[in-house]
């Protein structure tokens, strides 16, 4: 929780102060790791709900193992098609995606 609130409260604001250049160049590569570290521990939190869900048979685990693959298709329709947009965007060309960063 705390590199969460730190994150909230010091690194985006600042990442958000920073000229578009500089903002792109600089989410790029954390975009990846994020989604690096990120995706993995969803799908096997998912698995050992389900794991946990099958040895104690309490439907508390499977409702825990859904929630947390449950974001995915948000993440995929909703978010996906902007960070592409991103991803695709040169960062010399940065000031197109402008109107992305706020989103």
């Amino acid at each position: 929780m705390t590199a969460a609130l730190y994150i909230n409260v010091a690194e985006q604001p600042a990442r958000l102060g920073l000229d578009d250049h500089a903002l792109l160049t600089e989410w790029k590569p954390s975009y990846k790791h994020g989604l690096a570290m990120q995706a993995p521990l969803a799908v096997l939190g998912f698995l050992l709900g389900l794991a946990a869900w099958w040895q104690a048979e309490h439907v508390g685990w499977v409702i825990g193992a859904l929630l947390m693959i449950a974001n995915w298709p948000v993440t995929f329709f909703a978010i996906m098609p902007t960070n592409n947009r991103l991803m695709a965007t040169d960062p010399a060309a940065a000031g197109v995606a402008l109107p992305l960063k706020a989103r």
